[in-house]
C-alpha cells in the first residue's frame, strides 16, 4: 500500500476471488485488517502492549502487507488448461469508505528446482518432471504491445505453441506487463533475464541490486514466468578490465545477494544465475549456449553433440542449452519490400544477386562453412539458407532430446521484430516461416523418435547400423505403442522393415535398439537409401515419423594406372590410400600415369625428377600442403589456416571433371573412425590464383576480427598446368577419411584417375 500523505491511517481490504477464464464467482471472500503481534525485547524494558495483538498503521510512503489465502481445491494453472483467479480488492477506512480498488489475476502452479537429489536441477511443474523446450525472443512481443496490436500478440504466443515449445525466454531484458499477461492466459511459460550482458560495472553494484527487487516484483505475479536469470554470457575476469568489472568471486557474491533480494520477494522463484555460461561455474543450473553448426565449432563440435556428447558442465548437475541457432535469410518478398535499395545490388560474376550488401547478415560469408554458394540469385540464395537452418536445427533438437540431462534449450530466435534484423529467427518478421521452424517443430514434437548414426554414406557391401531413440516429454508411460522402421531405395522401393512393441517411460528418452541392413553388392553406382522410423500408438494412429537419407558408393577401384608412390615410408597423408583401391604400384617413375606424393615431403626433397615425369604427362597428386607460400614449378601456391574452425564441409560447385559425381550435399559431415564420431576432416586452404584449376572450393574467413584474407574465397583442391601433365593438390588427407566415407573413397579416386 502506497500512502501519499504524511498522516498514518488504519485501514482494511475487502476482498473477492472470482474465475477470471472459467464460471465461478465469489470462491473466496472477506475483509483483511493487518494486525502484528508485539513482541517485546530481550532485556528490555515492559511496555504496556507486550504481547498484544495490535492493528498496523499504514505510514507514510510504501508498506508491504502479507495475508495467506487458503484454496482448498483449487484450479492448477497448466499449459494445456491455465485456469486463472482474479482477486478484487476495496481498500477501506474505518468508516469502511472505499480510498481505492484494484484487481490482479493470478494462477495456482508449483515450479522449482530440486537442488538436493542427484542430479540436482531437475525441474517440476505442479510436481512433474518438465523439460524446457523454448525459443529466445528480441522484440518481436514488445512491438506489438508498443503497436497494441493484440491480434499479433495472441498469434505470436500460439505460433511458438504449433512448433511445440512450450516456454519463451524474453533474452536479456524483462518486457512489458501485457506480455506476461498474455503468456498468463495462453499457456505459455517464460524465462526472464535481468539485463546484464558479458560483465558488470563496480560502480553498478548497489543500483543493480536495487534493480533485480523491481524487476521479481514486476513478475512475480505472473504463473507464467517460472525462472529468472541475471546475466548473460559472463567472460572470465571481468572481460580482462577488472579495474572496471567485477570479478569471479565478486560476481559470485553479487549472485548470492540477488538471490536474497529476490526471494524476499518471491521464496518460490528458481533462478538460474547464468545464460551462456564462459566463465564457469556459476550457481544453479549450467547454461552453456552453442553455435555449432553456424559459427564453426563454437561451444562443442558438432560431430561431439551428435555423438551424445556435451560442453564441461558441473559435476552431479544438470545442464541446459540456453542459444543455438543458425541463419536464413529473409524472403524475397520481404527484401524488396523493405530493405533500402543499395542492400540488393551486390551480384556475383553471373549477374546473379548475391546477400553481400544486406546490413547485419552472416549469411553471405558463414555459408562456405555449410553448404554451397548459392546459384540462380535472390530465391536461391533464400532456399539454400533455410535449407540448412532446417537441417541444422533438427539435428541440434534431436540431440538435445536424446540428452536425458538436458532439462532446458532455447532456439535462437523466433520471431525478427524488424526486417534483416536479427536472421537466426525462424520466423521473419512478416511472420512467414523458415526453414528452421519445421526442423525444430519435427524435434520438439512432446513424443518423438529419432535415427541417430555418425557414418552418412557407405560403400556398397556394408552393413547399417543405425540407433533408434524415442523422446518424451509427457509425463505419461505409454505402453503397447508400436516402433516400426522400413528401409528404401531412392525408387521407393522397400528393401528392408520391421516392427517391435516398446514402453516408454515418461519424460524421458529412451534408445531402443539398432535398425540393421546389409546393402547389397548389387549397387554399382552412387545411391541413396531412406530409413524412416515410425511411431504408432496403442490405437493404430502414427504419432511421429522421421526419416535420415544416406548415400551408398561402389567401393573405389584403380586397378588400370599405374602409381608411383614417392616417399611412402615417410608418407602421412597417402599411408594405404593405394591399397585400399587396389592400385598398381609401379617402380620406375618414368613408367606411371600418376605419381601421388605427400606434400611436406615432397617440398623437402629434390624435384627435377618429378617435375620431369609430370612434364612428359604424369599427373603429380600432393596431398596436405603445409601452411605458407611454396614455390612449385615456378608458381606460387600460397596455404592459410581456414580460419574461424575447421570444416565439415567443401563445395564440389567447380566444373572440374574429378567431381562431376557428386552432387551438392555428398561432401559434408564425414566419419572419424579414431574418434568414432563425426569431425571436421580439412583445417586449411588455398588461395586462388589465375594459373589454379579449382576442385574443391571453400572460403577462409576470421569470424569477423580482420586479417589479411578476411572471408575470401579459396580451394581445397586444384590443379597447375605443367607441360603434358599437371600438378594436382588437395589439403585433404584422403587416406585418413576413405575407409568408412564413401564420398570420400569416390573423391580419392577421382583426384587419382581424372
Amino acid at each position: 500500500m502506497f500512502n501519499t500523505t504524511q498522516v498514518s491511517r488504519y485501514l482494511k481490504v475487502d476482498f473477492q476471488i472470482h474465475g477470471r477464464n472459467f464460471k465461478e464467482d465469489n470462491i473466496a471472500s472477506g475483509l483483511m485488517e493487518p494486525t502484528v503481534k508485539q513482541k517485546p525485547g530481550l532485556g528490555d524494558m515492559i511496555k504496556p502492549d507486550d504481547n498484544k495483538i495490535l492493528r498496523m498503521e499504514c505510514g507514510s510512503g510504501v508498506n508491504y502487507f502479507k495475508f495467506i489465502l487458503d484454496l482448498k481445491v483449487p484450479r492448477l494453472w497448466r499449459l494445456e488448461e491455465p485456469w486463472l483467479y482474479q482477486l478484487q480488492a476495496r481498500l477501506q477506512d474505518t468508516e469502511n469508505r472505499v480510498i481505492d480498488t484494484a484487481e490482479q489475476h493470478f494462477g495456482m502452479r508449483s515450479f522449482i528446482s530440486d537442488e538436493t537429489s542427484a542430479p540436482k536441477g531437475r525441474l517440476y511443474f505442479n510436481n512433474e518432471p518438465i523439460r524446457l523446450r523454448g525459443a529466445n525472443t528480441m522484440g518481436h512481443l514488445q512491438q506489438c504491445v508498443i503497436t497494441k496490436d493484440w491480434d499479433q500478440l495472441i498469434d505470436d504466443i500460439l505460433l511458438a505453441k504449433l512448433c511445440n515449445l512450450n516456454f519463451f525466454r524474453t533474452t536479456q531484458r524483462p518486457v512489458q506487463p501485457e506480455i506476461y499477461e498474455h503468456f498468463d492466459m495462453l499457456g505459455i511459460l517464460s524465462q526472464a533475464d535481468y539485463p546484464l550482458f558479458g560483465n558488470l560495472r563496480r560502480n553498478q553494484f548497489d543500483e543493480s541490486h536495487r534493480q533485480v527487487r523491481e524487476m521479481e516484483r514486476l513478475l512475480r505475479k505472473h504463473p507464467s514466468v517460472v525462472i529468472i536469470s541475471y546475466m548473460n554470457e559472463p567472460f572470465p575476469n571481468g572481460a580482462s578490465k577488472p579495474h572496471r568489472n567485477l570479478d569471479f568471486i565478486e560476481q559470485r557474491e553479487w549472485y548470492a545477494i540477488a538471490d536474497t533480494i529476490v526471494r524476499q520477494s518471491n521464496p518460490d522463484r528458481v533462478i538460474k544465475a547464468v545464460d551462456g555460461d564462459y566463465d564457469p561455474p556459476s550457481p544453479g543450473i549450467s547454461d552453456r549456449h552453442c553455435y555449432n553448426l553456424w559459427y564453426g565449432n563454437h561451444g562443442i563440435d558438432f560431430g561431439k553433440l551428435h555423438r551424445g556428447y556435451w560442453q564441461s558442465s558441473k559435476k552431479d548437475w544438470v545442464h541446459g542449452c540456453g542459444e543455438f541457432g543458425v541463419e536464413a535469410l529473409d524472403t524475397p518478398k520481404l527484401m524488396k519490400e523493405n530493405y533500402p535499395g543499395n542492400w540488393l545490388k551486390a551480384v556475383d560474376n553471373e549477374g546473379n544477386w548475391t546477400p553481400e550488401y544486406v546490413g547485419g547478415n552472416q549469411t553471405y560469408r558463414f555459408h562456405h562453412l555449410w553448404y554451397e554458394t548459392p546459384r540462380g540469385g535472390m530465391d536461391s540464395w533464400v532456399k539454400k539458407s533455410h535449407d540448412f537452418q532446417k537441417l541444422s536445427l533438427r539435428h541440434i533438437g534431436e540431440a538435445f532430446r536424446r540428452d536425458n540431462q538436458m532439462v532446458t534449450c532455447a532456439v535462437h530466435l523466433f520471431i525478427d521484430a524488424f526486417p534483416s534484423s536479427w536472421m537466426k529467427t525462424i520466423i521473419d518478421s512478416d511472420r512467414k516461416v523458415k526453414g528452421g521452424f519445421f526442423g525444430l517443430r519435427e524435434a520438439f514434437s512432446p513424443v518423438a523418435v529419432s535415427i541417430r548414426l555418425d557414418k552418412f554414406s557407405w560403400y556398397v557391401g556394408e552393413s547399417i547400423s543405425a540407433e533408434a531413440w524415442v523422446a518424451n516429454d509427457t509425463n505419461r508411460c505409454l505402453k503397447n505403442w508400436l516402433l516400426h522402421y522400413s528401409v528404401s531405395n531412392e525408387s521407393g522401393k522397400l528393401l528392408s522393415s520391421g516392427s517391435s512393441e516398446t514402453i516408454i517411460d515418461s519424460c524421458q528418452a529412451l534408445y531402443q535398439g539398432d535398425i540393421c541392413y546389409h546393402l547389397s553388392e548389387q549397387l554399382n553406382k552412387r545411391e541413396k537409401v531412406k530409413i524412416t522410423l515410425t511411431l504408432i500408438d496403442e490405437a493404430g494412429h502414427v504419432v511421429h515419423q522421421c526419416e535420415q537419407d544416406l548415400l551408398v558408393f561402389p567401393k573405389p577401384v584403380i586397378s588400370d594406372l599405374q602409381v608411383f608412390h614417392l616417399f611412402p615410408e615417410e608418407s602421412k597423408s597417402t599411408s594405404g590410400l593405394l591399397e585400399f583401391m587396389g592400385a598398381k604400384s609401379c617402380h620406375a617413375i618414368d613408367n606411371a600415369n600418376v605419381i601421388l606424393a605427400d606434400a611436406d615431403s615432397f617440398l623437402q626433397y629434390e624435384q627435377e625428377g618429378t617435375l620431369s615425369a609430370v612434364k612428359q604427362g604424369a599427373r603429380l597428386v600432393l596431398f596436405s600442403l603445409p601452411e605458407g607460400e611454396h614455390d612449385i614449378a615456378g608458381h606460387l601456391v600460397k596455404v592459410l589456416p581456414t580460419g574461424m574452425a575447421e570444416r565439415h564441409f567443401v563445395s564440389r560447385d567447380s566444373n572440374h571433371a574429378c567431381v562431376s559425381g557428386f552432387k551438392e550435399d555428398d561432401l559434408r559431415f564425414w566419419y572419424n573412425q579414431k574418434l568414432d564420431n563425426i569431425s571436421p576432416f580439412y583445417n586449411s586452404c588455398i588461395l586462388p590464383e589465375p594459373y589454379i584449376k579449382p576442385i574443391l572450393l571453400t572460403g577462409t574467413g576470421n569470424s569477423g576480427f580482420g586479417g589479411t584474407h578476411e572471408w575470401t574465397d579459396a580451394l581445397v583442391a586444384g590443379d597447375i598446368a605443367y607441360g603434358n601433365g599437371v600438378i594436382r593438390f588437395c589439403q585433404i588427407a584422403m587416406s585418413e577419411w576413405i575407409a568408412e566415407n564413401g564420398s570420400a573413397g569416390l573423391l580419392a579416386k577421382e583426384l587419382l584417375s581424372r
